[in-house]
């Protein structure tokens, strides 16, 4: 790992999992609410756990989006730093997320030497 004040590996994807956590109720409620924490003993050190959670992640990602229609796309979203934007933007912004946590993800594999 990257070492120094940089999170653990584990805790970067317990963080991911927050940020999209964060983006399905958004989706839901029309409104970003970032402080949402999976307060789950271990979550950060086990890969079952991790793999567990990520995957109700998903399956409520999906559901939000298999249930949304056109008209829904275009529904404003607080992002609640002074930011409306439309559902698919939204939508758009949690893909950048996804990059974003790749770039990282590059980063500490090959800290790692992996």
């Amino acid at each position: 790992m990257p070492g120094g004040d940089n999170l653990t590996l584990g805790a970067l994807f317990k963080q991911l999992g927050e940020h999209q956590h964060s983006y399905v109720q958004s989706l839901i409620t029309l409104k970003q609410d970032w402080s949402y924490r999976n307060d789950e003993p271990g979550l950060a050190t086990s890969l079952a756990q991790l793999r567990r959670w990520f995957g109700q992640l998903d399956q409520q990602m999906q559901d939000v989006i298999d249930s949304l229609d056109e008209i829904d796309l275009d529904r404003p979203c607080d992002r609640t730093n002074g930011s409306i934007r439309p559902v698919l933007s939204q939508l758009d912004i949690y893909t950048q997320v996804y990059l974003i946590f790749l770039g990282k993800i590059v980063v500490y594999f090959k800290a790692m030497q992996k």
